[in-house]
């Protein structure tokens, strides 16, 4: 279901399209070379769209839904265009851009004594050093052999050199961690044991180094 009536669905949707014709029309560059008779065609056929959906069971688009707004598009929009051109110059959005700006400004780039003039300056410094911006320096490739085999192989040469620091720096670290064993007697490894918070009545050698390296890892 459309979110206009469907009996006049096809009727709506070309009176807006229509409207959006005329919008972009007037705001642009082409519009200066039309004749303001012209314009005022495009503006009335528009209106008579309009009035003429109101015939219909449609209550929004009566005689007395014209608005001041568009009475204005009809009747002094072409010959305001005639003499000063397209509307697009008269856009309020630079002004509100700059608005935006000054309020910018005041809330974080003032000391609030005098943020009038303070504005103002920002606002005249950016103008002026709109064109300054650092230009991006071009990247010559010196070297495309390396880019194209080069750079592999020095990806593959690190990645090998990290994986054996990795295992160096694992075997002295259990070097550290882990004594000799076998050069350790039976008494030594019980002490480790009780140190540990481990006492125990095991005699058999294997089974003591066992646990003493249970020990050691859960450290």
């Amino acid at each position: 279901m459309f979110v206009v009536h469907n009996d006049t669905h096809d009727d709506t949707v070309k009176l807006w399209k229509m409207f959006w014709k005329i919008y972009t029309f007037v705001c642009s560059d082409e519009v200066e070379r039309r004749t303001a008779e012209h314009i005022f065609s495009e503006c009335k056929s528009f209106i008579k769209a309009f009035l003429k959906l109101g015939l219909t069971e449609r209550k929004g688009y009566l005689s007395s839904n014209v608005t001041p707004y568009m009475h204005c598009l009809l009747y002094h929009v072409p010959f305001f265009i005639s003499q000063f051109g397209s509307l697009r110059k008269f856009s309020g959005q630079p002004t509100e851009k700059i608005n935006d700006n000054i309020k910018a400004v005041y809330h974080l780039k003032t000391n609030h004594h005098d943020c009038a003039v303070d504005a103002m300056k920002v606002q005249k410094r950016l103008e002026l050093t709109v064109n300054s911006g650092r230009s991006k320096r071009k990247y010559r490739k010196t070297d495309d052999q390396f880019w194209e085999n080069g750079k592999q192989e020095i990806q593959v040469r690190k990645r090998r050199q990290i994986l054996q620091e990795m295992e160096k720096a694992s075997t002295v670290h259990n070097k550290q961690k882990f004594p000799d064993f076998y050069k350790m007697t039976d008494i030594e490894i019980k002490q480790k044991l009780k140190d540990g918070g481990i006492n125990t009545r095991v005699r058999k050698r294997e089974k003591l180094i066992e646990m003493l390296k249970k020990v050691l890892l859960s450290d």
